[in-house]
């Protein structure tokens, strides 16, 4: 699937998906028309938009230089959440961040192929990505994180309509195995893994939230290995353990204004 389409696709299987669920576990999807507003925008930022312009990015850039930029959102959300929300961010926490920024830049160096085309719809992303999560923190205190995430997330649908028409000549064409991707896409990774992170800003800090975030880059060697059987190089064990002391050093308690 070419980006706009999977966006509208991974669009409408999510809204099925988080409709099911709240029906199932009977969670009121009723929201007011300024917080659906601010829903719908930030749907854009860290959703629907935010995978569109990964997706073209990736199409012209290595993963190494994808997965460095994109991985700069925690610092966006670290300095937003300090002046937007007025949360403190201790010395060490920003301390844990500059340890895993040098992990996940080792991460992205570690391959042999360089491509910085896509660079600025990758800033853009990681801005938005990183914004995300801090307008998310005032609707979540409000609604449950799975309603928040459904009218983050059909509004997308509406946004990339305009693939509707690729969508469905792609649709008829498309094998097993990218149905499996798109199925993981949507229910994992969106309906599974955007409403636990809704969740985890409902209950913490979004400044230390988002130290979590550089946990991904490992995970995703993790995930290359099992299934694809592609060992890690060198440099990837050193970017993995650089990043998880990093992630250790931000998220633990102590001295260092913490």
């Amino acid at each position: 699937f070419s980006p706009a389409p999977l966006v509208l696709l991974r669009a409408l299987i999510v809204t099925l998906a988080l409709i099911g669920l709240a029906i199932a576990m009977q969670i009121s999807m009723r929201i007011s028309w300024r917080d659906l507003a601010v829903a719908s925008v930030l749907g854009q930022l860290g959703i629907s938009g935010f995978q569109w312009l990964l997706y073209e990015a990736q199409q012209v850039s290595s993963a190494g230089t994808a997965s460095t930029i994109v991985n700069m959102a925690p610092v966006i959300t670290l300095i937003a959440s300090a002046l937007i929300l007025k949360e403190q961010v201790s010395a060490k926490r920003w301390l844990g961040v500059l340890i895993a920024v040098i992990g996940v830049v080792v991460l992205g160096g570690s391959g042999a192929t360089t491509d910085f085309s896509g660079v600025p719809l990758l800033i853009v992303a990681a801005v938005g990505l990183g914004l995300y999560s801090v307008f998310l923190k005032p609707l979540v205190l409000k609604y449950h994180p799975l309603s928040v995430t459904l009218h983050a997330t059909w509004p997308g649908a509406l946004v990339f309509a305009w693939s509707g028409p690729v969508l469905i000549s792609e649709i008829k064409s498309a094998q097993l195995t990218a149905w499996l991707g798109v199925m993981v896409l949507a229910l994992v990774v969106s309906a599974g893994g955007y409403v636990a992170w809704a969740r985890a800003v409902q209950l913490l800090e979004v400044s230390k939230a988002a130290i979590v975030y550089y946990l991904v880059p490992p995970v995703a060697v993790l995930y290359t290995f099992i299934l694809f059987g592609q060992r890690p190089l060198p440099l990837e064990y050193l970017g993995i353990v650089i990043v998880i002391f990093g992630v250790a050093v931000a998220m633990s308690k102590g001295k260092l204004n913490d």
